[in-house]
């Protein structure tokens, strides 16, 4: 609701600027500086929405908040650990389902929620949690491409050094003091 009405303020501010500083034959300052005001106005609305939004203050947006991201990143390395440790015994068919579903309940929303975490965390810690998360959502895509092509070697390789990227995020979580512990 709070972003509708800014976008609002934001549309109607452009418009009676713009009518002000082009009313012809001479600009008006009164309407013009109306418009500036009425701008501003959205444009502080705008960003107070964004931030309530990643801080979860206010719902969730598409990709839900950043309080959701950061304990399903938490719980991420779990089912990464389980199935890497039982790969060796799986046929590569089953590692890709597995991995596929991964993807959809861990990795997808964490995408989602992007720009949530970023507002959230910063763009300082924002990097420093995603650097190590990033290498290991590309290793674990990696070991899903290989088990779709029946590499199985490079799949398993890929497969064992995920959790320890995806660990670091975590320990980086836990320096920040972002982790709920249970």
């Amino acid at each position: 609701m709070l972003r509708t009405a800014a976008i609002a303020f934001l549309v109607i501010g452009t418009i009676v600027g713009a009518l002000g500083g082009a009313h012809l034959p001479t600009a008006c300052p009164w309407i013009a500086g109306t418009g500036l005001l009425i701008l501003a106005a959205g444009a502080a609305m705008l960003r107070l929405s964004r931030r309530s939004s990643a801080s979860g203050e206010t719902g969730t947006g598409p990709g839900g908040t950043a309080g959701e991201a950061l304990e399903t990143l938490a719980k991420l390395p779990a089912p990464v650990a389980e199935l890497s440790e039982n790969a060796a015994d799986l046929p590569l068919d089953e590692i890709r389902d597995r991995i596929g579903e991964i993807s959809k309940d861990y990795l997808q929303p964490i995408a989602d929620a992007a720009p949530s975490l970023l507002l959230h965390l910063g763009s300082r810690d924002y990097a420093e949690v995603m650097s190590a998360y990033a290498t290991g959502e590309r290793l674990l895509h990696r070991a899903w491409s290989a088990a779709t092509d029946n590499h199985r070697d490079e799949c398993l390789a890929s497969l064992s050094r995920v959790g320890e990227q995806l660990d670091e995020s975590v320990g980086k979580l836990d320096s920040l003091g972002l982790t709920k512990t249970a």
